[in-house]
């Protein structure tokens, strides 16, 4: 779930969420006011209802398998769902009156439960957990840090070091392209190494 306007992408479907920031009237950020895009618990749980309520015709394929067996039959064009997250599982409970009808006996129902087994309660508090650790450690930015210290050199195939002292005359050249592609390579191989208690599985 990821809230209007708060993603860096122009393809919400491959966009990563961006929660927390700061935000000033200067490009300084100096006592920012900090503000959060995160979804409650409850605009995820309203979204997925809305989903399911809208797409559940497609779901059952129109009933399809019951019209083929000779049923006729009355629903309404929307069902009524009601979604809860837990720590394993995600619930949906829909109020959907259905009657079906053959050889003049009339069946209904309009009561149904579904679980789905993605722990995204679960995955929704780690995330939390991730960002309030990024917001008030900056653990990013630190690592950023010792790894272009780690990584650094006067030497061309190395990051460009903050700082650094030589003696000599010898000129030291790199470029914005391969220092931006070494550094993504180092940052790619290093962060998934990373770990923030609280949010293995």
């Amino acid at each position: 779930m990821i809230p209007a306007l708060a993603y860096l992408s122009d393809d919400p479907d491959s966009a990563v969420a961006y929660w927390y920031y700061g935000f000033s009237a200067s490009n300084i950020c100096e006592n920012c006011v900090r503000m959060s895009q995160a979804p409650y618990v409850s605009e995820m749980e309203r979204q997925l209802s809305i989903y399911v309520s809208e797409h559940l015709d497609g779901c059952l394929n129109n009933f399809s398998s019951f019209q083929d067996k000779g049923y006729t039959l009355d629903h309404p064009d929307y069902a009524l769902i009601q979604t809860t997250l837990t720590q394993n599982n995600v619930v949906f409970q829909a109020n959907y009156p259905v009657n079906l009808t053959k050889d003049g006996t009339v069946t209904s129902m309009s009561e149904y439960n579904a679980q789905v087994d993605i722990p995204l309660l679960k995955y929704y508090n780690m995330a939390i957990n991730i960002s309030l650790n990024a917001y008030e450690n900056s653990f990013l930015e630190n690592m950023d840090q010792y790894l272009i210290s780690s990584f650094s050199g006067l030497d061309g195939n190395k990051l460009p070091p903050t700082y650094a002292q030589t003696t000599g005359y010898d000129l030291k050249f790199w470029t914005q392209t391969g220092v931006k592609n070494m550094f993504k390579d180092t940052i790619s191989t290093y962060l998934p190494m990373m770990q923030i208690v609280g949010t293995k599985l």
